[in-house]
């Protein structure tokens, strides 16, 4: 399983540790109405709630890694010519 936080996410789980939770609700179904995959999630064990990021990731309870990379072009641009 894996979930995608943006980078205000993990800055603000970063600040907040013991307020700031994540509810990971699992692969959501879309060709089923709200309440049968509520019903079919919960039934299968989710949401699964993370609460302090940071302590679950210094136990190795969970792994994180950097997914996004923001690339700027400066002006003028040369090509590299």
């Amino acid at each position: 399983m894996r979930l995608i936080l943006s980078v205000n996410e993990w800055a603000i789980s970063q600040l907040n540790p013991d307020t700031y939770e994540v509810h990971f609700w699992g692969g959501v179904n879309l060709g089923r109405t709200p309440r049968e995959e509520y019903l079919a999630l919960t039934r299968a064990g989710f949401s699964l709630v993370f609460r302090n990021l940071q302590a679950h990731l210094a136990k190795g309870l969970l792994q994180a890694q950097p997914s996004q990379y923001v690339i700027t072009v400066p002006k003028p641009y040369d090509n590299g010519k």
